[in-house]
């Protein structure tokens, strides 16, 4: 995966507010980061995705699987993961 930082400073408030067309970023360290997953890295992320929702949808209890949404870890980092798991709680 390449990544380039845009160079703009900004808290997650702004960044949460701006809209970034389709291009996948995340707010690290106060820095956008532009970022642009490969091919196999995609092709991997789905392969894993394909599996664990499987593996959810089998039994209940098993939780939700989940493509990427922001998530603010503090006012200077918003990641988003390739996948996501929630446990049923």
């Amino acid at each position: 995966m390449n990544a380039m930082a845009v160079g703009q400073r900004m808290t997650a408030s702004e960044y949460l507010a701006h809209e970034f067309d389709e291009i996948r970023s995340e707010l690290v360290a106060g820095e956008v980061v532009v970022e642009e997953p490969l091919a196999l890295h995609q092709i991997v992320v789905m392969e894993l995705l394909v599996a664990l929702h499987a593996w959810a949808s089998q039994e209940p209890g098993r939780g939700v699987v989940s493509m990427p949404l922001d998530v603010k870890l503090d006012e200077r980092n918003v990641v988003g993961p390739d996948l996501m798991w929630y446990a049923e709680g």
